[in-house]
């Protein structure tokens, strides 16, 4: 029997249905409080308490569902085997596609280059050379515009990502203080529960030394 079938629930029970069959179960095979054999009550009430250590934490439950699950088989290593061999040649087609489409890209950016060129050669052949000093100025200062306004736009870029980081930290804080609540909460319910049924317990034994 695994530790579900101990706790007499489904493996995708909540945490919440596992925490009421155990105490149920706990209470009804408890030694000092079952009428049958103490050996077997014994024995029922370690594994009732292995499973619920087990099953009631998160991360001890994710590793034993994952040991509950069978071992790959020969036909699944084929099928990754054969997996990885389509990804291969997918690869080889997409990087040809990727080669293919950067070396047309290169042949448009030079004809859009030389009718640039060409445009400018005729447009700054009649000018004077003072014109075309000025023209020069004009488009140093504005690349040294575009330059800074780009330094600009960087610097607002990574002080967002530093603003979101900070909105991130202060959610993953909210979420532990959260967590360390939630837990608090279930160790005073658990300890509560725990209290009521050594009360159960104290009142049982009592009422048999009174019998």
């Amino acid at each position: 029997m695994n530790y579900y079938e101990i706790l007499k629930v489904s493996q995708s029970a909540s945490q919440q249905e596992i925490r009421d069959s155990y105490k149920n179960l706990i209470k009804k095979y408890h030694p000092d409080i079952y009428t049958g054999n103490h050996e077997y009550a014994e024995k029922i009430t370690k594994e009732l308490n292995d499973a619920y250590k087990t099953l009631s934490n998160e991360e001890t439950r994710k590793e034993y569902d994952l040991s509950l699950m069978p071992p790959e088989t020969n036909s699944s290593n084929t099928y990754y085997s054969s997996y990885s061999y389509s990804n291969k040649n997918n690869y080889k087609v997409s990087h040809n596609k990727m080669e293919y489409e950067e070396k047309i890209q290169e042949t448009l950016e030079e004809k859009m280059k030389k009718k640039i060129y060409n445009i400018v050669d005729k447009k700054t052949s009649n000018m004077s050379q003072e014109s075309k000093i000025f023209m020069i100025i004009i488009i140093i200062v504005f690349a040294l515009f575009c330059f800074a306004m780009s330094i600009q736009d960087y610097i607002n870029l990574l002080n967002y990502s530093k603003k979101q980081q900070e909105i991130q930290n202060q959610i993953n804080q909210n979420m532990i203080i959260n967590s360390l609540q939630n837990t608090t909460i279930e160790n005073v319910i658990q300890g509560t529960t725990e209290n009521i049924t050594n009360t159960m317990i104290e009142n049982t034994i009592n009422n048999n030394i009174i019998n």
